[in-house]
């Protein structure tokens, strides 16, 4: 409110950042959130985007209809059926008769 500057380590205490690069290591970090977003559905993303826009703007009743009609409308398409199918098909951990954990 002030204007005045602060460090990165600051922001990040107060929660204005999500993450801190190390000098040197900003494009590795870069690309690591990249990956993360492509694994993600583009539609699902863009509905996020969407989403976000009308927490900040509408009163909270409003916001709440609108993120059940877009949650719904999410489902018209096979976006969420194919990434819940690429989640269940993952590796699973379990441990095995030794107790210790594996892949399955």
């Amino acid at each position: 409110m002030t204007g005045a500057t602060i460090d990165a380590a600051t922001a990040l205490q107060w929660g204005l950042i999500d993450a801190v690069a190390a000098p040197g290591e900003l494009d590795a970090e870069v690309d690591k959130l990249v990956y993360q977003l492509l694994e993600c559905g583009a539609e699902a993303l863009a509905a996020q985007k969407v989403l976000i826009r009308k927490w900040e703007e509408l009163p909270l009743r409003q916001a709440i209809d609108e993120s059940v009609s877009i949650f719904w409308r999410a489902f018209l398409s096979d976006e969420p059926k194919r990434y819940m199918q690429r989640f269940m098909d993952r590796p699973r951990w379990d441990k095995g008769a030794s107790g210790n954990w594996r892949s399955s």
